[in-house]
């Protein structure tokens, strides 16, 4: 690919383009959407080391610091890829949009940084998309939350710096050895994996709802062909997806278990498959090399997704880890590349690179349909294998039961809370189980509320006993469709069970039931009225409460009824 032709600026319009995005930086930190403490100081804190750096800069070297804007096809090409990912994700999980003024103001540190260490190696600084590229595929993978958003700045940093300062030469060409993003997000996967610090970062929520997009694979698929056709990485893409695809059913074959839960590729290790791994400077460039470097890409995904989880960590970091590992790989496998060329092939570089992407979108067409729709995205089917005594089944309902309920599905809550609850299936877990139990009830499903309330009863899952919590809770269970919590509140009000008695209001909480046809609960509103227990006598009242009751098929209502007379 030709090298475009650099535009240069002079000394002072250089050191002026650099003064305001210095400004910019400091700037962005006054918005609204940085006024989390820790995202706006460190914003501005360097700002503050930025404008140090470059007063150092400009009083050294004045007028030697020159800048040239040139303009890349492959940056742009990936920006835009990236930014379509962007934008449909977004369609769907709202926190996506949320964190896009977070990325842009990556964006922003990523051009200061750049320029200030172009200029501290005296080489000129260059002007174009370059680091857009590299903020927009470390954000596709890994965000800090804003409360620790200087960790999301040092693993910004840490990209850079492996850019500029690990090199080596490859080909007669001095070149950096990393993919700078894969370098940033590997190290900074190992540093939060050995700290134990996971629920700092998003990564568990970016690896779990790039799905909620219904049509992901598809616009992963068309993203990344763009990439393919224009830099010949299609090699890279192709032998990493199929050897984890064809792995999962070889697998399934010989054990009758999947290895992915529910997925035969998760859809982020896809997402890297395309976007991640596929940098033509980091990654061998013979057709032979591609196809290894692909191949333990895909290889590698297996042993870090079952090791991850073994260690109680999730599995979200089995796409990253093993990139920089790969990129020190690259003129071993360049070598060994050497020596897989077909023999007489005659077709052009460019020609066979269109083969090879007519292969893989073949292969995608075939492979899109199971991708989309994996036995394992059935809870019941895991279940099923869970009560043959399967345990990595059990595990892997554990996984998609606990994804279900993150996605605000409250009967998958309820679930995973029973058998937590139970310990039948899986080892038992009162606590676990009640804050699953806990997410049913914020989600409106009313059999969580009710097990809550029991909970919060007998002091269980952790929760000191409090009649007063189970009565609100209880409350709400009935108000969701809870028969037996209507009846068990109207109970504890009528008596003064841990909670004052209010005659009153268990009649308002019956009736209500009622309405929404619990036949119990018409029952016992009846004979509240007849009786006059707590509230005026009501005979031909608790006559159409009996009524109500009989009608839905309570058989002692019916004779109540009928004992009270009248029409």
């Amino acid at each position: 690919m030709a090298e475009p032709t650099p535009s240069p600026l002079s000394a002072s319009a250089a050191t002026r383009w650099a003064g305001l995005a210095v400004l910019a930086l400091g700037g962005i930190a006054w918005l609204p959407w940085m006024a989390t403490p820790a995202v706006r100081y460190s914003l501005l804190g360097s700002a503050v080391v930025a404008a140090v750096w470059l007063g150092l800069l400009v009083r050294r070297r004045g007028a030697s610091l020159s800048a040239q804007i040139v303009i890349r096809r492959p940056h742009w090409v990936q920006t835009i890829a990236h930014s379509s990912i962007y934008f449909y994700w977004g369609q769907y999980v709202d926190v996506v949009y949320q964190q896009v003024p977070l990325i842009l103001s990556q964006v922003v540190f990523a051009y200061v940084l750049d320029l200030l260490v172009a200029w501290t190696r005296g080489r000129k600084w260059q002007i174009g998309f370059g680091p857009i590229p590299i903020i927009g595929s470390t954000n596709l993978f890994l965000w800090f939350h804003a409360d620790v958003f200087y960790l999301q700045l040092a693993m910004v940093a840490a990209a850079f710096l492996s850019r500029e300062f690990l090199r080596w030469r490859r080909e007669g060409h001095d070149i950096h050895i990393f993919n700078p993003s894969g370098f940033g997000l590997s190290l900074a996967s190992i540093l939060v994996i050995a700290t134990g610090t996971t629920e700092w970062t998003w990564g568990s929520t970016i690896a779990t709802t790039l799905i909620h997009a219904p049509y992901m694979f598809e616009w992963i698929f068309a993203a990344g062909i763009v990439v393919q056709i224009l830099f010949g990485v299609c090699l890279v893409t192709m032998t990493s997806a199929l050897v984890v695809f064809l792995g999962g059913l070889l697998w399934f074959k010989a054990t009758g278990d999947w290895y992915f839960e529910n997925e035969h590729i998760p859809i982020a290790v896809f997402l890297g498959m395309h976007l991640l791994i596929t940098d033509p400077v980091t990654s061998p460039r013979a057709n032979g090399g591609k196809v290894l470097f692909g191949t333990l890409y895909g290889l590698a995904v297996f042993p870090l997704y079952s090791g991850l989880l073994s260690i109680g960590t999730p599995s979200f970091y089995d796409k990253l880890l093993q990139v920089p590992v790969l990129n020190l790989l690259v003129p071993v496998l360049e070598r060994v590349g050497r020596h897989l060329r077909w023999p007489g092939w005659k077709l052009s570089p460019a020609k066979t690179n269109l083969l090879h992407v007519g292969l893989w979108g073949g292969a995608f067409a075939f492979m899109v349909g199971p991708l989309k729709h994996h036995p394992g995205q059935q809870p019941a089917y895991w279940a099923a294998r869970c009560a043959q005594g399967i345990e990595r089944s059990c595990h892997n309902m554990v996984l998609l039961y606990d994804g279900l309920c993150k996605r605000k599905v409250g009967d998958a809550c309820v679930l995973l809370g029973d058998h937590f609850m139970e310990g039948k299936l899986i080892p038992g877990d009162e606590t676990r189980a009640v804050y699953f139990y806990e997410q049913a009830c914020q989600h409106g499903i009313a059999r969580g509320c009710g097990m809550l309330a029991l909970a919060h009863e007998d002091g269980r899952g952790g929760l000191s006993a409090s009649p007063a919590s189970a009565a609100i809770v209880r409350t709400r269970a009935c108000e969701l469709g809870d028969e037996a919590a209507c009846v068990e509140q109207a109970a504890r009000l009528v008596d003064g069970r841990g909670v004052p008695a209010d005659p009153p209001g268990a009649a308002r909480l019956l009736e209500g039931a009622c309405r929404r046809g619990h036949a119990q609960a018409c029952g016992i509103l009846g004979f509240m009225l007849q009786r006059g227990q707590g509230i005026p006598v009501d005979l031909p009242r608790a006559r159409t409460m009996y009524d109500e009751a009989c009608r839905r098929g309570l058989e002692p209502a019916c004779r109540q009824r009928d004992a009270l007379g009248g029409p």
